[in-house]
């Protein structure tokens, strides 16, 4: 029979002994055999008093944090948009822009969508292929215009990708 915190130790406090006799009960199908103590209970009131980061405590923090991971994938899809689309190369600035917006994130995308950006980052994006990528998400038309204002906010309303911007505006109302 192992003892925990050791033979000496655990004979001399209650705790110790609480554990000795769970040991002998366990071994002879005695009352401290199975656990007193219903685990996902003790979880659920742990989350409950300590929220963790991605377990949100009501329902409409999920959904706010659903929306800002769909608005950050979908802001990183029209950028690269933007980026390959103004001179058809993603120039190692454009490349150095993403990588800061993508460290701006502070931790709200998960890797599924880390991925979901690395993915369509080296695709050649066009206007029906922004289309289809709404269409597929079922973004509504305020979602799609919010994003393009953050988006304008994003790269300082540069002229160089205004013109784009425009374009897709008006494709989209």
């Amino acid at each position: 029979m192992a003892f925990i915190g050791g033979p000496n130790n655990s004979q001399h406090n209650t705790v110790g002994r609480f554990f000795i006799q769970a040991e002998l009960d366990r071994e002879s199908g005695g009352p401290l055999s199975k656990p007193q103590i219903n685990v996902p209970i003790i979880g659920w009131l742990l989350e409950l008093i300590f929220p963790s980061k991605k377990s949100p405590r009501n329902v409409y923090n999920g959904w706010e944090l659903k929306r800002k991971q769909n608005q950050y994938v979908f802001t990183f899809y029209i950028i690269v948009y933007l980026f390959f689309n103004d001179d058809d190369v993603i120039t190692a600035v454009e490349q150095e822009r993403i990588r800061k917006l993508i460290k701006k994130t502070n931790g709200i995308l998960t890797e599924e969508h880390y991925n979901q950006i690395r993915e369509f980052s080296v695709k050649t994006i066009r206007l029906d292929d922004v289309l289809t990528f709404i269409k597929e998400h079922g973004y509504p038309t305020e979602f799609v215009l919010d994003t393009l204002k953050q988006v304008r906010v994003l790269l300082n309303n540069d002229p160089v990708y205004e013109s784009l911007l425009k374009q897709l505006e008006q494709t989209v109302i």
